[in-house]
């Protein structure tokens, strides 16, 4: 009888065994099916950022462009007087003091 009564335990814990093991794979199962639905959120997320960015170097491609053009607006109107404006500073100051050009 103590064969018997081995062999039964020894059954008995395999059995034990083999529905921990099917736990275990049920809830690995669980998780890793979690996992891929995070996953498929963050690359959805990521696909947002990466499109916010490239519309924000659009903007700022548009906005260094307006500076530019807005910058060299200005130039050309200051290239109407072919002086800078300390020349035109030390002539005023100049003529201010009595003298003749």
């Amino acid at each position: 009888m103590a064969l018997g009564n081995r062999l039964t335990r020894v059954e008995v814990q395999m059995q034990e065994r083999g529905e921990t093991i099917r736990s275990m794979a049920t809830d690995t199962s669980r998780r890793m099916q979690q996992l891929e639905g995070d996953v498929g959120r963050i690359e959805t997320l990521l696909e947002v950022v990466r499109d916010e960015l490239t519309a924000i170097r659009a903007s700022q491609s548009e906005i260094k462009l307006l500076v530019t053009q807005q910058s060299g607006q200005t130039q050309a109107l200051g290239r109407g007087n072919s002086r800078s404006f300390r020349q035109r500073k030390k002539i005023n100051c100049k003529r201010t003091m009595g003298y003749r050009f």
